[in-house]
């Protein structure tokens, strides 16, 4: 008789845990089809390997983008010059993909430069040649790679 003694107390622990845990979900937003996916590898340790990955597949540019994302731009109807302005933006913000992919770099051709990279930071700019279309997207190393920032000096 002792022994029921012990797991009383233990499985009214548990019921009311799990209790607890239902109503704490209760109301909650149903997860977002991204953090229902099955979590995507890390495409590639070195930086070149994971940018030729990261810039032909938006999936993967979704999984390694951070949040917030900073976007910096120019406001080109201020005057009396354009002015720089920064956003923040959340995952549901963000329009992607966030990098042209390989169909619309072939239909306007853009030229991709790699520079300054580290061990944990790297800066990959995109320009479209005599056009005032240039952006800028800087990535850091935490585990993987991940797009961090896009400052897009477009015009």
């Amino acid at each position: 008789m002792k022994k029921n003694i012990v797991y009383i107390p233990f499985a009214v622990f548990v019921l009311l845990l799990a209790q607890n845990a239902a109503y704490c979900l209760e109301g909650q937003p149903v997860a977002s089809q991204d953090a229902l996916a099955p979590e995507v590898p890390c495409p590639g340790e070195n930086f070149l390997t994971f940018l030729a990955k990261f810039i032909d597949d938006e999936a993967i540019q979704r999984a390694f983008t951070m949040y917030p994302l900073t976007k910096l731009e120019l406001d080109i109807d201020a005057e009396p010059e354009p002015k720089e302005f920064v956003r923040y933006l959340t995952r549901d913000q963000v329009q992607f993909p966030v990098f042209p992919l390989k169909q619309e770099r072939a239909e306007v051709p853009l030229e991709i430069k790699v520079g300054n990279v580290s061990d944990n930071n790297a800066k990959v700019t995109i320009a479209q040649p005599d056009t005032d279309y240039i952006i800028t997207y800087y990535f850091r190393k935490n585990g993987c790679w991940r797009l961090e920032r896009i400052e897009d000096w477009s015009l």
